[in-house]
């Protein structure tokens, strides 16, 4: 697996619709949740994550939206708990049956 850095890769630059999913290098608290969600898509299409990494949800807070290659709005996906999102599928394409997102769950 390559991880591209925006600034230190020429690739970056030259397909610049990709800098949106790039993460710069972090340090961050090692953090042990008891209890763990994971959103499991019903469907397949172009994910558009309305979340970042570390950040913190509450129940109903809008996670993403799923549309088809034409941008028309398939379906929105919210979070079912209060927690903080561990990671997210930053690539485009979503099939039927993935798990594109994981957050702890705050208790």
């Amino acid at each position: 697996m390559i991880w591209i850095i925006a600034g230190q890769n020429k690739l970056a630059d030259r397909f610049s619709q990709w800098k949106s999913y790039l993460f710069p290098l972090c340090k961050c608290e090692q953090v042990i949740y008891p209890r763990s969600a994971y959103v499991t898509f019903d469907r397949r299409g172009v994910w558009n994550p309305a979340i970042k990494v570390n950040q913190k949800v509450k129940k109903g807070d809008l996670l993403g939206t799923l549309t088809d290659f034409f941008g028309n709005e398939i379906k929105k996906y919210y979070a079912d708990y209060d927690g903080t999102i561990i990671y997210y599928i930053a690539g485009m394409c979503i099939l039927e049956g993935d798990e594109a997102i994981a957050y702890g769950i705050d208790e």
